[in-house]
């Protein structure tokens, strides 16, 4: 990736939080309707899946929870299909060996986001990318552009208040295009450097709650306890990372449809 397209995506995340910052209100209150958007099997393997990495970690029916909440979160469909549970365990298991999970879970699991120095961040994303779960893809045997997405939202159900889950359809939307430009049905192409993507958007998250008013208010806010008995309505505010992502997805919904917060809200209650 060229320092001038660096610099351009950089540029664009900034703009779009300062949008998003501006527009607070409106996006906190629409994310907590977000769950509805992804329905009810979405909510409940990532509930249960956060659940098992705090009582039997990557043990393997937390590596099947975490193979489940993929495939409910539409990493099983179109171009991207998983391997076998079995492949998979195998896949997570071998990597584990390479760089063990648990001295990451030790070093980082009880941290906030807004409390990552820079160097951190590079060691974060360089454990995610080094020895890709290339396994996962079907098509990964070639270099594939979804690796983002897919180790994302396998890490974030590993040390989700570290990680957040990255989409095309919301979290590169919001990052490389301008919000003027979400309505565009363009395919969003991932830039190969996927690596520094990611350092770029867990940076500008990290900054987020770091220095800004509304991101340091969303720290206090208590968190869903996994498998509660909580309304769906706030379901997916599970964690930091989780709740940026949740502002975004309302982000990018309220500039693609160009309607009121109640609206799209009742749109996706009507879903």
């Amino acid at each position: 990736m060229t320092n001038e397209k660096v610099k351009e995506i950089e540029e664009n995340f900034k703009t779009n939080l300062k949008l998003l910052i501006g527009n607070f209100d409106q996006c906190r209150k629409l994310s907590d309707f977000v769950p509805i958007r992804f329905g009810g099997n979405a909510i409940y393997y990532h509930h249960k899946t956060l659940v098992e990495a705090k009582t039997g970690f990557l043990e393997d029916e937390h590596i099947a929870m975490i193979y489940k909440v993929l495939d409910a979160w539409g990493m099983n469909s179109r171009s991207t299909k998983l391997l076998s549970l079995k492949k998979f365990t195998c896949q997570i298991r071998n990597y584990e060996h390479k760089r063990p999970f648990e001295d990451m879970k030790s070093k980082y699991g009880k941290k906030r986001i807004d409390e990552l120095k820079d160097t951190e961040i590079e060691e974060i994303v360089t454990w995610m990318f080094d020895n890709e779960i290339k396994g996962i893809n079907k098509k990964s045997h070639k270099k594939t552009k979804t690796q983002i997405v897919l180790l994302s939202k396998t890490f974030h159900h590993i040390i989700p208040n570290i990680i957040p889950p990255i989409d095309r359809e919301y979290s590169l939307r919001f990052m490389t295009w301008r919000h003027e430009n979400f309505n565009a049905k363009d395919v969003i192409h991932i830039n190969p450097d996927e690596k520094r993507l990611a350092r770029i958007f867990i940076e500008g998250m990290r900054d987020f709650f770091k220095n800004t008013k509304e991101g340091q208010a969303l720290i206090q806010t208590e968190l869903v306890k996994p498998n509660s008995d909580a309304n769906i309505i706030g379901a997916f505010n599970t964690s930091l990372p989780k709740i940026f992502d949740n502002l975004i997805i309302a982000f990018v919904l309220l500039h693609r449809v160009k309607l009121s917060v109640q609206q799209v809200a009742a749109s996706m209650k009507a879903k």
